[in-house]
């Protein structure tokens, strides 16, 4: 009887090691699969600066965006991909941390409509549109950042930072795509800070 069980426990062990050694080698070759098929994506923020006035800050910045090709190939499939860029003014407060002293979120939606062959690129808030013929030209778009204002801060410190980031919001995904093990719709810049004035 002892002997029965041992067998039947080393060929369910030996079975859930050959499936997990399957998966693993499974995402090898999808991972050596992707970076063989060339874009691997990302965000970078070029050359952030902010222009000052009485009653406004407004954010100059352009961002380099580049979509990987699971992703592309989803927007070429209907899902549409919602991108959030956050912009916001802090100080130095008492403690360690800083103090955020102006913050605004802007959203927009990358469409892609294969009958007409045509992106469409709509900010979220506004409602506004636009329409492109290629993706580069609506990433293009999508990556310049110089329209976005905070309301001026009434009073400040000597060392206002300023701190701008975007990113692909995955919550906004299809449910199937939101998944913790899909790191390919993750995309996002990383923050980028620096003083103001």
């Amino acid at each position: 009887m002892n002997t029965t069980l041992t067998a039947a426990s080393t060929v369910v062990r030996l079975s859930f090691l050959l499936a997990v050694l399957g998966f693993l080698i499974l995402l090898m070759f999808r991972y050596v699969g992707s970076t063989e098929e060339g874009v691997v994506g990302g965000i970078d923020i070029r050359t952030p600066a902010v222009l000052t006035g009485s009653d406004s800050w407004v954010l100059d910045a352009s961002a380099e965006i580049e979509l990987p090709n699971e992703m592309r190939q989803g927007l070429y499939s209907g899902v549409r991909l919602e991108f959030v860029v956050t912009f916001k003014i802090t100080e130095q407060s008492a403690f360690l941390w800083r103090r955020t002293l102006s913050e605004t979120t802007r959203r927009y939606t990358l469409i892609y409509y294969e009958l007409t062959r045509h992106y469409r690129l709509v900010e979220v808030d506004t409602g506004t549109s636009r329409n492109f013929r290629s993706l580069l030209a609506a990433l293009d778009e999508l990556g310049e950042l110089r329209t976005i204002s905070v309301p001026a801060p009434e009073e400040y410190s000597d060392d206002p930072q300023a701190h701008l980031s975007v990113e692909l919001d995955s919550g906004a995904l299809p449910l199937p795509l939101q998944s913790l093990w899909s790191s390919t719709w993750r995309l996002s810049s990383r923050e980028q800070v620096w003083p103001v004035f």
